[in-house]
């Protein structure tokens, strides 16, 4: 691995060659892999060699990110989550401020 390789962290285009995208943790492939904007797991192949170099993917500018855009990686397997707002919105209302 060439310097600074283990650095890189995030999306990139899969190195494996197995799925459109693949997110790189540690200069090394992980099971969250993306297709067609579609998030699943699939562990990266024993011996399979990874293609350099990296091709980071940019985010597109049509997507509007904000706080609910933020997932754990374990909610790919889980599909749509409720708005994390609403859900402290309902808390509050049913429990009170802890003011």
């Amino acid at each position: 691995m060439e310097c600074g390789l283990a650095q890189q962290r995030g999306w990139f285009r899969d190195p494996l060659g197995c799925h459109e995208d693949r997110y790189i943790s540690m200069g090394k492939p992980t099971d969250l892999v993306r297709d067609g904007g579609v998030e699943s797991y699939d562990p990266p192949p024993p011996g399979r060699q990874m293609r350099w170099p990296l091709v980071a993917v940019t985010p597109r500018a049509d997507v509007v990110r904000g706080p609910s855009d933020l997932r754990r990686a374990d909610d790919a397997q889980r599909g749509p989550t409720a708005d994390p707002r609403r859900a402290a919105i309902n808390a509050l209302a049913r429990y009170g401020s802890s003011d």
